[in-house]
């Protein structure tokens, strides 16, 4: 038996080795079932994209039902809203425009992007005026700027005016989509339609123009309208105000910096005549000019300005503390001041210049403090920039991925800078007040009093002195973003 299993083992082998050679192995049934893949041949005829999904403000589909929604409209607006499908149905350029300014789905919208803005100049640049220069003709000299991507003067279309003013419009719709929003999300559309059209009907049109479908639900929130007539600065208060202020500060400006030169000169005149004649100065140097290290003197009833060599008390917030220097040979009294003209000479650009880029500090004061408000005020801008740019992203859930990243722990814990800002500024309203009162700089406002109103009298002119100096800038402020706001609300969506 063995011999005979022997005599055939070769035959099996060889058998075995020409069905490997030829690609072919022996399986069972179920094995060779199991590997085969059967494509099936159809057509998928159900597919529905997410622009189908997201078709909230369709012409075509506001066209088709037209004759039942004119009526809803008021007379004018249904009127230019006929000759504009008369004008997408014969594939009129201006029309065309007027439906490619509009907004539709773009992209990223399960990325977070709820802003389908359309475009606002080419909505505006639709209908031109009689009268304005429009570039019919092109020009014969071509830049490199203006042929990129083969966009020339040659294949630039020629200007169509429509039969009506277009304007723009914001629609903000709550969407709420079982397939694809299960959440609700406001969405903001864009409509290039015609001017006569009110809110009312732009909102009626909104309603009409979304194409049905059984898992989404639509509800039209507010309609914003652009392309009004210009701001008007001339007739605004506030701006009246502004400019006002600003040329009033611009004037001191440009006396306080002339001024300033003029003592510069002055100085510069009378330092060199005191070298000629005084033979102690003669091997020396004039003190350099500079009003920005400038110190009171007492001593006499007008302000006398010294000039000290290498010291400063640079602190923005500690300007009533400027000590007198006692060292005559580190200052030089060349002029005398009175209270208008020094005044005058805290609007200089030159001296303001200086104190601003001086980095050295004076010996009674705590230099961390401006580091400190440094890096909280940065901090503060970069916090509220994320915050701000967060909500008009188009990529709003790229967040989630962001907060998982250690570094935007710098973002999320924003809220200690404004903790560090109020640190900062009760130390400094205690600091320069004891500092203040121990020099004796307030006695001018408590003199013949006792000691408890002296002290409640020092505290309030103290406090008084900071709102007079900070409210000023702050309501100018207050003014400049009040105007700036009311012309991108008229002019703007």
């Amino acid at each position: 038996m063995k011999a005979k299993m022997c005599r055939l083992l070769p035959f099996v082998l060889s058998v075995i080795l020409f069905a490997l050679a030829n690609g072919q192995a022996v399986t069972s049934p179920a094995t060779i079932n199991s590997n085969v893949t059967v494509v099936e041949e159809r057509d998928f005829t159900g597919i529905r994209l997410i622009n189908d999904m997201l078709d909230i403000f369709n012409m075509a589909y506001l066209g088709a039902q037209w004759s039942s929604v004119q009526g809803k409209l008021t007379k004018k607006c249904a009127a230019d809203m006929t000759k504009y499908f008369m004008g997408l149905e014969k594939r009129k350029l201006w029309a065309l425009k007027m439906n490619d300014a509009s907004g539709h789905y773009q992209n990223g919208f399960l990325y977070g992007n709820n802003y389908w803005t359309g475009s606002y100049r080419l909505c505006e640049s639709i209908y031109i005026e009689e009268g304005s220069h429009v570039r019919d003709k092109p020009q014969t000299r071509q830049s490199e700027i203006t042929s990129i991507n083969g966009y020339t003067e040659q294949t630039a279309v020629k200007h169509e005016n429509p039969p009506f003013m277009p304007s723009f419009y914001i629609v903000k719709v709550r969407l709420n989509d079982t397939e694809i929003a299960p959440n609700p999300r406001v969405i903001s559309v864009a409509a290039c339609l015609p001017f006569e059209c009110t809110q009312k009907d732009i909102s009626t049109i909104a309603m009409h123009a979304e194409v049905a479908s059984e898992t989404r639900a639509l509800e039209i929130l507010e309609v914003k309208i652009g392309l009004k007539e210009p701001y008007d600065f001339w007739n605004d208060f506030v701006f009246q105000l502004v400019l006002a202020a600003t040329i009033f500060v611009a004037f001191l400006v440009i006396l306080g910096t002339s001024y300033d030169l003029f003592l510069a000169q002055r100085y510069a005149k009378k330092c060199k005549a005191t070298s000629n004649t005084n033979s102690e100065s003669s091997s020396g140097k004039c003190t350099t000019y500079d009003l920005s290290n400038a110190s009171p003197d007492k001593k006499n009833s007008a302000i006398g300005i010294s000039i000290p060599t290498g010291v400063n008390n640079n602190n923005s917030d500690e300007h009533l503390a400027i000590e007198q220097l006692s060292d005559a040979e580190d200052k030089m009294k060349f002029l005398e001041l009175g209270i208008f003209e020094e005044l005058i000479l805290s609007f200089s650009v030159i001296s303001n210049w200086r104190t601003i880029s001086d980095k050295s500090v004076g010996g009674d004061t705590i230099s961390c403090i401006h580091g400190m408000r440094a890096l909280s005020m940065l901090w503060i801008i970069l916090g509220h920039t994320c915050i701000i740019l967060a909500k008009y992203a188009d990529n709003m859930d790229y967040r989630r991925y962001v907060e998982t990243i250690f570094a935007f722990q710098f973002i999320a814990n924003g809220a200690y800078s404004v903790d560090t800002f109020f640190f900062i500024s009760g130390f400094l309203v205690s600091f320069i007040y004891f500092r203040s009162n121990a020099k004796g700089k307030l006695e001018k406002l408590s003199k013949g009093l006792n000691e408890f109103s002296a002290g409640t009298l020092h505290f309030f002119g103290l406090l008084a002195y900071r709102f007079v100096r900070l409210t000023v800038p702050y309501l100018y402020m207050l003014g400049v973003v009040a105007v700036v706001m009311r012309y991108l609300q008229h002019d703007r969506l």
